[in-house]
């Protein structure tokens, strides 16, 4: 039996304001860190930290059901993620004409070529977590639509 379901209550709304709020968020700490705190000695440590900031979130939604924690947990990734956008960003842009793109920096740190790459894995985790969002929307439904044909539910 092949049933047409209306499509997801409020998708877009969920979907536009977690991409208004990584849009928003990365461009902040892009802004402030390729203007104002670039000063600030950075050591090549930190950008490990937050790639596994922006991706541990994303990977512990994956074994959680769909409901509101899952929702928190999202919307830290998308800070997250979008903070890493940010700051490889603010990175490649300050460091692009100081060093050779897949050198080592100066005090053997990371490379341009490698923050870029960072930056492309921050941008996907972005997508992911809107991605993830829409997902976790449908599953609700699905599980709403199920708990009601459990109890006899025909649609009449």
């Amino acid at each position: 039996v092949v049933t047409a379901t209306a499509p997801t209550p409020q998708l877009a709304r969920h979907v536009l304001c977690m991409s208004l709020l990584i849009v928003v968020v990365a461009s902040i700490v892009l802004f402030v860190f390729s203007q104002y705190a670039y000063h600030i000695a950075l050591e090549g440590e930190l950008d490990i930290v937050v790639l596994l900031g922006c991706l541990v979130p994303l990977f512990t939604t994956s074994c959680l059901r769909p409901g509101k924690l899952m929702l928190a947990i999202l919307y830290v990734n998308a800070l997250t993620s979008s903070f890493a956008v940010g700051w490889f960003g603010s990175r490649v842009v300050n460091e692009g004409t100081r060093i050779k793109p897949w050198s080592n920096g100066a005090d053997g740190g990371w490379g341009v070529g490698q923050r870029v790459h960072s930056l492309v894995v921050a941008c996907s985790v972005c997508m992911a977590t809107v991605f993830k969002e829409s997902d976790r929307l449908y599953l609700m439904e699905c599980r709403q639509e199920s708990q009601q044909l459990r109890r006899g539910y025909t649609g009449f």
